[in-house]
């Protein structure tokens, strides 16, 4: 692109360059070459198009409530994050109770366990003393004959 038309291409689009000037201008931009004339030209296409849009916003206003409505449905679609439940009171209430429930429930139930004291037996007399009980059940082997007779024997056919 030749030197004087890039140098006033600007104050060309705008519509302010002098007459004497402007006229010097056209007549160099006949005498481009083809690809400066297509590219003066789509330039002020584009410039028409630009000062078309900046005068009609200009003129153009937002009706009454129109910021207030946005806001409002930006507030509707917001989306709050998974964590922020844990955070209500109603939540933080409920949270407690279930663990103080859970708490009072494991310390009954270890209260009604029935464990048998593990005997420690330090002489063989106390060893023998010892009811005598299965390593893998946990159960008397003569309990369990007891039990075993007493179903065969109340059996009826």
């Amino acid at each position: 692109m030749e030197r004087f038309i890039e140098q006033n291409l600007e104050e060309y689009l705008m519509g302010s360059l002098e007459p004497g000037k402007k006229a010097e201008f056209e007549t160099r931009l006949e005498s481009a070459d083809e690809y400066t004339r297509q590219t003066v030209a789509q330039f002020t296409v584009q410039s028409r198009l630009l000062r078309g849009a900046m005068r009609a916003s200009e003129d153009v206003e937002p009706a009454p409530g129109f910021y207030g409505r946005v806001l409002q449905r930006i507030e509707s679609q917001k989306t709050s994050a998974w964590w922020m439940g844990f955070l209500e009171p109603t939540f933080s209430r409920r949270l407690a109770f279930a663990s103080l429930t859970l708490l009072a429930l494991l310390g009954f139930s270890l209260y009604t366990v029935n464990q048998e004291p593990i005997v420690v037996a330090s002489t063989p007399a106390e060893v023998m003393a010892a009811p005598a009980v299965d390593a893998m059940t946990g159960v008397d082997p003569s309990q369990g004959r007891e039990t075993v007779l007493d179903d065969l024997a109340a059996f009826e056919e």
